[in-house]
């Protein structure tokens, strides 16, 4: 049989309304590297972990900006297949959109 991992993962959908722009993240900083990665805010839900939870460590923590500025109206999920690039396995990714 095929090997599929499931990632579970928290996405903030910030819109501005003036104009419907998106709020995205150009990429990460690491160790003084920089890699480019246009996506949005957001990140994998921890083993054992509420969506609620993984947007509040993620809105005090990596992105404090969300903290006191986001307001999720609403919540929509998603579901997406692709193939890992890091492990090289089929990976099924469990969006929890929160929509603000």
């Amino acid at each position: 049989g095929m090997v599929e991992r499931t990632v579970c993962i928290v996405i903030f959908n910030i819109t501005r309304p003036e104009d419907d722009s998106i709020l995205v993240q150009l990429g990460t900083h690491t160790n003084g590297n920089v890699t480019v990665s246009v996506q949005q805010p957001g990140g994998k839900r921890k083993q054992g972990e509420t969506v609620a939870e993984c947007a509040d460590r993620i809105s005090t923590g990596r992105c404090p900006f969300l903290n006191e500025n986001f307001v999720h109206e609403q919540m929509s999920t998603a579901l997406q297949q692709a193939s890992s690039r890091s492990h090289g396995v089929g990976t099924l990714y469990r969006k929890s959109i929160l929509h603000g």
